[in-house]
Parts: C-alpha cells; sequence; structure tokens
C-alpha cells in the first residue's frame, strides 16, 4: 500500500481537505481534486487537479495519467444545493 497513488475527489470540501491532509501524512502520492480552485493547505501541501467527475473520459484520463490505484470519491452536490438547482 505504500506505493498507492491515491485520488481524493471533492478534496475542497472539510471533510476532503482533513482528509487528504491526514493522508498524506501515511502516503507518498495523494492527489486531490475538485472542480473549484484549491484552498491554501491543498495547494501548498502537494498535486492537486481541477476534476470534473461527471465527466467520464477525464475521470479516466486522470487515473491512467498518474496510475491512480485507489480512489476515495467525496464529490457530490450539498443538500441545499441541489434543492436549489430543483426548483
Amino acid at each position: 500500500m505504500e506505493h498507492d497513488t491515491i485520488l481524493v475527489t471533492g478534496a475542497g470540501g472539510q471533510i476532503g481537505t482533513e482528509l487528504v491532509i491526514a493522508l498524506r501524512k501515511i502516503y507518498k502520492n495523494v492527489i486531490a481534486s475538485d472542480l473549484k480552485e484549491p484552498n491554501q493547505i491543498l495547494k501548498e501541501s502537494g498535486e492537486f487537479i481541477r476534476l470534473d467527475v461527471l465527466y467520464k473520459n477525464g475521470l479516466s484520463d486522470c487515473v491512467k495519467r498518474f496510475g491512480i490505484t485507489q480512489i476515495y470519491h467525496l464529490a457530490a452536490v450539498l443538500s441545499a444545493t441541489g434543492e436549489k438547482i430543483q426548483s
């Protein structure tokens, strides 16, 4: 597992940011991703890519390009945001 390359989608959220920080203390290759620009912590602590997980080819390309072996999928539409879209 020490040679795994981990992708965290939705890393810009509160849980994602904390998870990326914790994983980067354990693993060498942790890539944070989100739709929006990263916060300072993610930007300075390691690799970050802008990624829309709904775009299948983009996600597939990312997995191939970085040799991803694990994905922590935290990307989601928050309830309040989702409800606004539905209205």
